[in-house]
């Protein structure tokens, strides 16, 4: 490598590159490849001189870079560098073994990449396989060159080896060089594309996030190709043409409705890489270097917006961005609200248009060879890449992270990709949410076929629906009381239902119910009666409800558990007249309860009623029962149930799961959860035997196996949150028991231990609203699925705009059919708002009805349809959250938490931007603190395993141990009675350790901010990618560790940073050795990076060190001199000077060096002047440049002010010292003179080692 010609900054996407590069320094990121067969009569040398040829023409591909000890990345260009050449023979192999040794050296070729700081970035491999036929393999580094520039390469490769092949010279124009680019760059009005940025990301405040994949993101790539028919090509075309837009603008619209349609989200951003290259700039189209960036894309999908005027506005906002597009990414996101350190997209476009395209430059450049076999390899840093090839057919080419998305995934995105596109040709004058539409109806028939998706859909705004089905069950006006008197003709003595000691048959239910019907009759209960019921589980509440439904009331549940004042606005918001309850429970007394049915006062009254069944006319719509479930708010909500919906529940139950006269079910579940009428009511239309148990027992896992046991339980429904509770009382199992679980999400853990425990396992799945379940699925593996509706029920799965959503993708769950409720008792508008009239449109929002009466309800839950056509459910709506611009489930948290082998439950809240995890620990307490609730000792555990499957910010912050998690009354989670933490994002957290300390320090230094604790994120301080380079490097310098980027975003805080850094110290070091200081030392990286520049600009002051130290008191300068001299001696370093050997910096040590240390005598001038002077001089001095090949590179100067009054100035080069050395310079100094003043030795004691053999030592650490 000879001497330097130039050096300057690199431009916005070098910076980008060379920190991916960085970040994902093992993955061949950026590195490019191209490889082909050359079959012919080839001159090796011709051909190898002319690729050096071109290295020789163009400075971008004599550059090396170089990003440490320097403010900004810097790129040098080197006068003349050397074209790694590599040359086999494989003509002595078969074909297989051939393609086999040529797999091997591209994958070699690809992982190896380069070293960035080394020039070239290019290398060349040539593998002959027969007499005329060879491989060629060119790789070079993407820092370098664009696709622009590979057809002006190879043309000019080609022409400078015709000439070369025939002996005769070649005159090409002289290139224009890349640093002529940078200069432009620099001129440029940074303010006024600062303003245009600012004005173009307002208001938007994250980054448009794919819903399909996982978290799981890794430096392996993958990609598929898709080519368009011709007759697509051709109408899409047609289009472009007929309406002046470019094709580029075509798809980046197209790509804007497929990422509004992943995400969910109408205001959309992605990025797309420009040409770059300034018209104003001349010949700027035959300059080789890398012109394209990558800037981000804001498109605002308008549902009814029509495509072709979209379109055009898209355009032109294009033409308005160009002028700008010259803007570094890092200084772009600075102009948006998403904050440092996430991305500000996830998915890149590239238009793939090139004045020369490869084909072009390959075409018939010589008579004696053919070229075939092309390939390429790219590796981007983004998640997913598209990029856009035009020609005779239009193609395009999906590029993505193989561990975050699946073969299938992508295959999903090309054919809705294809899809939107045909519908685009087919219909362009349409609105948005039509196209939008058409493209998901399109999809789904397909995929109704291949994948058994549910036949309901909405399909050009009508519903669907097997409605003969439904007048067939509404024609029979089943009610459940009259099933319940069928099964009492059927099975008169069989026992119906069994409480503690005391048993019902068939009859004697039937029997009680119908006296207390009619006395409810008696004082005026009839249909649509609403009738509070206020009872334990007992066999007189099961009568209560009975009697209820025989009089054709409606009854409503009021917990006797509940706090007062929670009854007392169920029964203030309902506005009940009637309560059957006791004296002794819940709602004694209430001034708007006319009638209080105390059923052990009144036991003599109405055993005096007569015991035959009621004749009484109701309808299906009439009410069956009001049950009030918590609201958002925090006020209770009453839902109304009609007949038709309980009738249609229970009855579609019987069949499936099914439930036999054979079966005894175990009721563990309150009265006032609306779940608890599946095990009331449904043994009792089927003729089998229920066993009632009171709270205690049911709360209680010990007891509650015994139950199971005692009574031959075959059927039992619970929650997953009592199952647990069962489990953890070491249940073994029951091998005839059928499983209900529901209520909440059924996690595979627990459903597969179930499982080993049971005879079958029923997710059961369904909101309140529409009437306990409304679909069911049988698990049978590790995998959860909602399955399939209850008979008469229909599912669908929306967007925000109310269209149907294609496989793969979220939406909310909505659920239509008769199940719906009638709505909340006295909410209108909340009625209005949940249960929606049918079919909604973008336009309507809801507000007008598709057929008469017929709604649907918006569950909030978030589902898809996975592959196998099955819905899965992904957590509720309310728990999806935004946090520093992501959007995450706190559910897919909660999942990956109860996968570790420790962790028996656990729940994730936000609060205050910071995610929260309770986790309840496996086996006893001394995992934890020991206290009632505590940060758990897991913590570090928890923390990588997290890590390993989830990306940095969906781990918690903090993990807090409890013993039990808190349930509802119903038995699930209840979220709002968490233990309260204390969180202050204000809080300061001093550093504490060693390495805290000068960890903070750094990072003050390098954020230019006052003071960082110990929790502080790097990035949320003002860190970008460019400074996360810059404290690696310092990192490295000052504790001599070798930290990745990735680190740094893995870890941004003080805290978790200097556990890495601490780690990495631990590693093994080698020994230091001696070594011979007689010849020629290699420097450090550090000083060769500043030997490098001082070969740029020689006279440059920048890396002086300097300071000035005022001291006071009696000064003996010849003690002074004497103590710098023995400095001096005792270390090496400033007895080393650099020498420049034929480009090549080398480090010798002088045998002997001497100092002189001058003095200005400022004395004789007065005070008030002397300032001005001392300013002046001590600039001047630190100003003065160093000549690196002379030693020391110290320089000592005094001015004296009075008789015991002195200013010390001392300047050093970087290149020996840095800020901490010049401390530590300070301190011996003082410690020597005042040895030496006192006629003693100095008391320092000798250095273990000096700095040669510490260079020494790295540097076989490095290659090691």
């Amino acid at each position: 490598m000879e001497t330097i010609s130039d050096i300057y900054e690199l431009s916005p996407m070098q910076q980008g590159m060379l920190f991916h590069s960085l970040y994902n320094s093992t993955s061949g990121m950026y590195c490019e490849q191209r490889s082909c067969l050359l079959k012919g009569e080839l001159s090796v040398s011709a051909f190898k001189q002319a690729w050096q040829a071109v290295i020789d023409r163009h400075t971008i591909l004599r550059t090396a870079f170089y990003w440490e000890e320097v403010e900004n990345p810097l790129q040098v260009v080197y006068q003349r560098v050397e074209l790694p050449w590599i040359e086999y023979d494989w003509r002595g192999l078969t074909k297989t073994e051939q393609e086999e040794k040529l797999t091997a050296f591209l994958v070699n070729e690809q992982e190896k990449g380069f070293t960035l700081d080394h020039a070239p970035l290019m290398s060349c491999g040539l593998m002959q396989v027969e007499e005329n036929a060879y491989y060629f393999v060119w790789n070079y580094h993407h820092l370098l060159l664009d696709g622009w520039c590979n057809g002006i390469l190879l043309k000019e490769v080609f022409a400078f080896y015709e000439a070369f092949r025939q002996e005769r010279n070649l005159f090409l124009t002289p290139s224009r060089p890349y640093g002529d680019y940078i200069a432009w760059l620099q001129e440029q009005d940074k303010e006024q594309a600062e303003t245009f940025w600012k004005n173009t990301l307002n208001g938007l405040n994250s980054p448009t996030l794919l819903t399909i994949g996982n978290n799981v993101s890794s430096d392996e790539r993958d990609e598929q190709h898709y080519q368009l028919s011709e007759s697509l090509t051709t109408s899409l075309q047609t289009i472009i043409q007929k309406h002046r837009l470019t094709l580029n603008t075509l798809f980046q619209g197209a790509w804007a409705l497929l990422l509004s349609h992943y995400s969910g989200e109408s205001d959309i951003i992605f990025g797309a890489t420009v040409s770059g290259r300034p018209p104003s700039l001349t010949d700027v189209e035959s300059i080789v270097g890398l012109f394209i960036n990558t800037v981000p894309v804001r498109i605002k999908v308008k549902p009814d917006a029509y495509l072709l005027p979209w379109l055009q506005s898209l355009q032109t906002q294009q033409i308005e961005k160009e002028q700008y597009s010259y803007s570094s990414l890092i200084d772009i996101q600075g102009c948006s609200n998403i904050p440092r350190g996430t991305p500000l997209f996830e998915s890149l476009v590239i238009f793939e248009n090139h004045p020369i395209s490869l084909d072009k430059a390959l075409e018939g450049w010589s008579k004696n060879l053919t070229i075939s076999d092309g390939r390429g390899v790219e590796k981007t840093n983004y998640p997913l890449t598209l990029s856009v090839l035009p020609g005779s057919t239009l193609g395009f080419r999906i590029s993505y992270d193989k561990p975050r998305f699946c073969y299938s995934d992508i295959q999903g995105l090309i054919e809705y990709f294809t899809t939107l596109l045909t519908s685009i040709s087919q219909t362009p004058e349409q609105q948005l949410w039509k196209v939008s539409l058409d493209v998901v109806t399109t999809l789904l028939r397909r995929q109704k076929v291949n994948n058994n998706i549910p036949n309901s859909l909405i399909v050009n705004q009508e519903i669907i629906t097997d409605t003969k089905k439904i007048e067939k069950v509404r024609s029979r006006e089943s009610f459940i009381h009259q099933l319940f008197e069928a099964q009492v003709e059927q099975t008169p003595d069989n026992i119906a239902v069994t409480f503690e000691n005391e048993s019902l048959t068939y009859q004697e239910l039937n029997e009680k119910a119908n006296q207390l019907a009619h006395y409810l009759q008696s004082i005026g209960v009839k249909p649509e009666t609403l009738v509070g019921i206020c009872l334990e589980p007992s066999l007189q509440m099961l009568i209560s409800l009975l009697a209820i439904l025989k009089v054709g009331g409606a009854y409503l549940p009021l917990d006797p558990n509940y706090p007062e004042k929670r009854l007392d606005f169920m029964v203030d918001d309902s506005g009940i007249d009637y309560l059957i309850g006791s004296s002794e429970l819940g709602v004694r007394s209430s001034e708007s309860i006319e009638f209080f049915v105390d059923i052990e006062e009144l036991k003599g009254e109405i055993s005096q009623q007569i015991d035959t069944n009621i004749d009484i006319k109701i309808n299906s719509e009439n009410l069956a029962y009001v049950i009030y479930t918590s609201g958002s708010t925090g006020v209770p909500k009453g839902v109304q149930i009609p007949h038709r919906a309980l009738s249609n529940f229970l009855l579609s139950m019987s069949k499936k799961p099914g439930l036999t006269a054979n079966d005894t079910l175990l009721s563990v579940t309150t009265l006032s959860f609306d779940i608890a009428a599946l095990e009331l009511y449904l043994p009792l239309i089927v003729g089998a035997k229920l066993v009632l148990v009171s709270r205690n027992v049911a709360m209680e896992g010990v007891t509650l196996a015994q139950q199971l046991a005692t009574h031959q339980v075959t059927v039992m429904q619970g929650t997953p949150a009592t199952w647990k509770l069962l489990l953890a009382s070491g249940w073994e199992g029951k091998n005839d028991l059928t499983i209900f679980c529901g209520g909440e999400a059924l996690d595979s853990g627990l459903a597969q231990n179930l499982q080993q425990k049971s005879k079958a396992v029923w997710n059961l799945y369904g909101p309140t609203e529409t009437t306990i379940w409304s679909s069911i699925y049988e698990v049978n593996s590790d995998k959860v699925r909602l399955g399939k509706p209850i008979d008469n029920t229909q599912l669908f799965i929306l967007d925000k705009n109310y269209n149907p959503v294609i496989t793969g993708v979220p939406g909310e769950l909505y659920i239509g059919g008769m199940g719906v409720a009638r709505g909340y008792l006295n909410r209108p508008e909340l009625t209005a708002e949940r249960f929606i009239a049918i079919p909604p449109t973008p336009l309507t929002k809801g507000s007008k009805g598709g057929i008469e009466g017929s709604r649907l309800y918006k569950t909030g839950d978030l589902v898809k349809y996975g592959e196998d056509g099955e819905i899965e459910y992904l957590g509720r709506i309310d728990y999806q959250v935004k946090l520093r611009g992501f959007r995450l489930e706190l559910g897919e948290i909660e999942t990956v938490l109860l996968t570790h082998p420790q962790v028996k439950e656990a729940v994730v809240i936000v609060k205050e931007e910071s995610l929260i995890a309770y986790i309840v620990t496996k086996g006893n307490r001394e995992q934890g603190t020991g206290n009632r609730m505590g940060e758990i000792k897991l913590y570090g555990d928890l923390q990588g395993f997290l890590a390993e499957k989830l990306p940095n910010y969906m781990i918690p912050s903090r993990l807090i141990e409890l013993d039990s998690l808190p349930l509802t009354p119903n038995g699930k989670i209840d979220r709002n009675a968490l233990p309260e933490i204390q969180l202050n994002s204000e809080d300061y957290t001093t550093p504490k350790t060693a390495t805290e300390e000068i960890l903070a320090g750094i990072w003050a230094n390098i954020l230019n901010v006052n003071k960082v604790g110990l929790e502080d994120n790097f990035f949320e301080l003002g860190g970008h990618s460019l400074l996360a380079t810059r404290l690696v490097s310092e990192v490295r310098q000052v504790f001599e560790v070798e930290l990745s980027l990735r680190v740094l975003f893995e870890k941004p805080t003080i805290k978790s940073l200097s556990i890495a850094i601490d780690g990495e110290a631990k590693q093994e070091i080698l020994p230091l050795e001696k070594i011979d200081r007689s010849g020629e030392l290699p420097l450090s990286f550090a000083q060769q990076r500043q030997w490098l520049l001082s070969q740029l600009e020689p006279d440059n002051p920048f890396y002086n060190i300097a300071i000035a130290l005022r001291l006071k008191g009696t000064l003996n300068i010849g003690a002074l001199t004497h103590s710098f001299q023995t400095l001096i001696q005792r270390h090496e370093v400033l007895q080393t000077r650099f020498i420049n050997q034929y480009g090549k910096p080398y480090l010798t040590i002088a045998e002997t060096t001497d100092i002189d240390i001058p003095v200005i005598d400022l004395s004789l001038i007065p005070v008030a002047k002397q300032n001005k002077i001392i300013t002046q001089l001590s600039e001047e001095e630190a100003q003065q440049p160093f000549t690196l090949e002379s030693c020391p590179l110290l320089r000592v100067k005094l001015l004296r002010l009075a008789e015991e009054e002195h200013i010390l100035l001392l300047t050093m080069h970087h290149i020996i010292s840095d800020g901490w050395s010049m401390g530590i310079l300070v301190q011996e100094v003082a410690t020597i003179y005042q040895a030496f003043c006192a006629e003693k030795p100095s008391t320092l004691e000798t250095l273990p080692f000096s700095i040669c053999r510490f260079f020494s030592m790295a540097k076989k650490m490095v290659t090691r």
